[in-house]
């Protein structure tokens, strides 16, 4: 299912960036980090999040979310507030259009600390959350509220 679901929210973020009138390639599943390469008046690439029921981003873990360079965006699809589940069709999505500093920088925020005070290095998944105990998951989750629907942060179409 979650993969079926993030296959879902790659192309639904292919058919969104051409309807604005991009150039869209859809790298496939060979890619780990980066789902779209965008042609622009400055290219871009774009990892796709989608989350079925909350209302959080799963950024993944520490390695790939350094490998988002500063002229990435990351697409994150969550359920509207107060839909039970995402729903494309029915417009039941809210998209968060992260510019790739700011996605880095706050996964990596919440990774560090995360793992402070604690003897193992492990590795994990990244989840940022408003609805947590964790203060650093709080604090960026804050942060990302200024990016919903963040068109205007990408380069113009070519």
């Amino acid at each position: 299912m979650v993969h079926i679901l993030g296959d879902r929210g790659e192309v639904f973020a292919k058919h969104l960036l051409e309807k604005r009138g991009y150039q869209v390639t859809h790298l496939g599943g060979s890619y780990p980090v980066i789902d779209l390469e965008v042609r622009a008046s400055s290219n871009f690439r774009v990892s796709v999040k989608t989350s079925s029921s909350k209302r959080h981003v799963r950024m993944g873990r520490e390695g790939s979310i350094g490998q988002l360079g500063d002229d990435d965006f990351m697409f994150a699809f969550m359920p509207k507030v107060g839909a039970a589940d995402i729903d494309f069709d029915q417009g039941l999505y809210d998209l968060l259009i992260l510019p790739g500093a700011i996605a880095r920088e706050g996964g990596l925020f919440v990774h560090h600390a995360y793992l402070a005070g604690r003897p193992s290095t492990g590795s994990f998944g990244v989840t940022v959350k408003g609805e947590s105990r964790r203060a650093a998951q709080v604090k960026i989750w804050n942060g990302f509220q200024d990016y919903f629907d963040r068109w205007d942060l990408l380069p113009a179409p070519q």
